[in-house]
């Protein structure tokens, strides 16, 4: 019963850094300085500890890919890409993780 426990609050606690990291990622919008830093410590996604499925595996591959390929020139891109998604103009692609479309 102890080493279930253990499991399941270790993965608890990898869950709560999973989605901490993209809320801060995807929730503000996206700088040089944020993106620099992400491409300067890429390795530290090699510690990535959700790595057990095919699909986690791709995504943080997809990912690495992504932070690797930026650029100072690919701020803008990123930034409109952001906008585009979660702000607008007109309707929002991927609204904000706090807005539920059930609501009224």
């Amino acid at each position: 019963m102890m080493k279930t426990i253990d499991v399941e609050y270790k993965l608890l606690e990898d869950l709560t850094v999973a989605y901490s990291f993209f809320y801060k990622l995807f929730n503000e919008e996206p700088t040089a300085e944020l993106l620099a830093l992400l491409k300067e410590n890429i390795e530290l996604l090699d510690e990535w500890t959700l790595q057990d499925t095919p699909d986690s595996k791709k995504g943080l591959e997809l990912l690495k890919s992504a932070i690797s390929s930026h650029s100072e020139e690919s701020v803008a891109e990123t930034l409109h890409d952001h906008m585009t998604l979660f702000i607008g103009p007109v309707s929002v692609i991927a609204p904000p993780l706090g807005f539920c479309v059930y609501r009224k």
